[in-house]
Parts: structure tokens; sequence; C-alpha cells
């Protein structure tokens, strides 16, 4: 007796796209499932329904993929479009395999599309990766959310962290929040990019850490993708969360190669209290002194630190566990 298949040979899929012809195939299971494919458009999607109130993937920096909650004659589903060009063989598994951790692992809709993400490359992301200057900031700030893992906890660490989400300040401490600034300068300089990044939230104290670094050839140090790995292999990490940030902040795995440069610390991290006595440009201190200063809308400056006085370390900073003399 034949076996029944639980997914529809790719071999007539890409049938209904050489014939262009708009097809849809279910796919039984709890919930129940279906793949559709609009050859006209390129669109394969994935529609699953709805079971629980886990918020859809956040999929906006990502280019070919486009998800949504789809309501259906009363009925919600999960909709998960992908253009897929000329990566139909690619694609068709890659939306199979998320039906299957769904159906036949029992992982929530989000989850499965975050787990099956990292293997489809260039398909869903943009051409070319960070620049230089995303680099050195990413750099820093995983330096930081590994310094808290070990200080504190990975969860507490993840938890804290929410540059990648655009947020004003990079983490959200218990006791106040942390903006960080990472420069290969020899002098303690680095860019302040509005009015409000120096800007202390209400009733929350500001720190600013400024992390100084230096190519490291091959002597101690860590690359990009060396943090990348030492983040995901912290005990008890929240890996879906951390992947997010990742991505987030533009971190794609398929460019992980273009990440091999080796930093060391340049010098000690410094620490600096951001209160009435740092120079720092707000809106508030600009109207103060500016005629018309409204219509002042965006504003970029370059600060240095040197020569003004820093605060003890909130935690120590290291590379690879090992503290800066």
């Amino acid at each position: 007796m034949m076996t029944k298949l639980r997914h529809t040979p790719f071999s007539t899929i890409a049938k209904y796209d050489a014939n262009a012809v708009g097809g849809a195939f279910d796919v039984e299971g709890k919930p129940f499932g279906r793949i559709e494919i609009a050859p006209q458009g390129q669109v394969l999607s994935l529609l699953i329904q709805v079971v629980d109130n886990v918020a859809g993937p956040d999929l906006r920096d990502l280019a070919n993929l486009d998800y949504r909650p789809w309501d259906f004659a009363g009925t919600m589903w999960h909709r998960l479009d992908v253009t897929y060009g000329q990566n139909l063989a690619e694609v068709y598994p890659f939306l199979c395999t998320i039906l299957d951790r769904v159906q036949l692992s029992g992982e929530s809709f989000t989850n499965a599309v975050e787990s099956a993400l990292t293997g489809l490359g260039d398909i869903l992301s943009g051409p070319g990766g960070l620049s230089r200057e995303q680099q050195i900031g990413l750099f820093g700030e995983l330096l930081v959310l590994i310094s808290i893992s070990r200080h504190s906890t990975p969860s507490a660490a993840i938890a804290a962290w929410r540059g990648p989400d655009r947020e004003e300040h990079d983490f959200g401490l218990l006791d106040g929040d942390l903006e960080v600034k990472t420069t290969t300068a020899e002098r303690r300089t680095h860019w302040i990019s509005s009015f409000t990044q120096l800007l202390p939230s209400s009733q929350r104290t500001l720190h600013l850490l400024s992390i100084q670094v230096t190519g490291a050839a091959n002597g101690p140090g860590a690359s990009l993708m060396d943090l990348v790995e030492v983040a995901r292999s912290l005990p008890g990490i929240d890996l879906p969360a951390l992947d997010r940030s990742l991505r987030a902040s533009g971190y794609r795995e398929h460019h992980a190669d273009l990440y091999r440069t080796k930093w060391a610390l340049r010098s000690t991290p410094r620490f600096y209290l951001v209160d009435t006595r740092f120079p720092a440009l707000t809106a508030d201190r600009v109207a103060a002194t500016v005629p018309n200063a409204g219509h002042i809308k965006d504003v970029r400056y370059r600060l240095e630190l040197d020569g003004l006085e820093a605060v003890a370390p909130l935690f120590p900073v290291t590379i690879q566990g090992e503290p800066v003399a």
C-alpha cells in the first residue's frame, strides 16, 4: 500500500509555476495548513489556522517576505507570503518545514518561522552586509550583552538589550538606562545622532559607556562573528529573542564571513553619568540658547570624552571573559 505524502511533491508545484496556474494545496494536521502558489506574482504563501495568542513574527527587515494575520470567513489564519523569483526550489521546502514544526512538533507559528529562517540566506535578505560603522556598533552592544550575562544572567541581559528595537537607549537595566558607544578612534570620541540619544528617561538615570577598540590582527581579541557565537552559547540564553535582536540589527548568518576582522579593547571601557553637567545637546538646552530653535529638526555631533570624569563601572566589560588591564 502506498503511503500518502504529507506534502504535495515539488514537481507538481513546479508545473503550476511553469504553466502560470495558481493553486492551493491542503496539508492535514492540527492546526490545519495550506500552501498556495500565485505564479503571476511569483508568490508562495503558507496559511496556518491561528490557535494561540502568540504575536506573529516581526519580518519588517527582510526582503521578499511578508507576514500578516488574515481573517477569512470568520476564521483567523497566519499568512506568510514569500516572493520566490528563481528560488522556488528553496522556498517551497522552507514553507513545508515551518508547517511541519507547527503540526508535528507543536511549535508556535512564530517560533517555527524564526527557527526556519536561518537556512534561507540571500533569498530573504537584502544584498550586502553591515557597514563598518554598523559592525563596530553591534560589536560593542554584543560585548555589553555578554558582559552583563556574566555579571548577572543571560536572561537578564537579553531582556535588557533594546537597542535593536530602536529604543532611545541601548540597554534598560534595573537601576537605569545605558547608551553604548564604540569607536576605533585613538581618542575617546563618539558620534551622537539626535537630541534624545543622551536624554535621560523620566525618573531613570542614564549612563554612557564608551568603548574603544582596535584591530587585533593575530593577537588576542574577537571578531563580530565570534561574539555572536559566544552570545548564542551562553547558558540558558533565549535563542529566539537573541536571533530576533540580531536580525533587527541587520546581522545575517550568510554574511558571517564578512565579519572576521578581530578587534581588541584599545583601553579600559569607561562609564559616564549623563547628568546636568554632562555635555549633551538636548532640545531643551538648545531652545534655551538658540533663537527659533524649534526650526532645528535634527542634529548629529561628535563628542569627545577625554578629560571628563568617569564613574565607577556598573559591571566589568571584557572580551572572551578576560578583563582589560
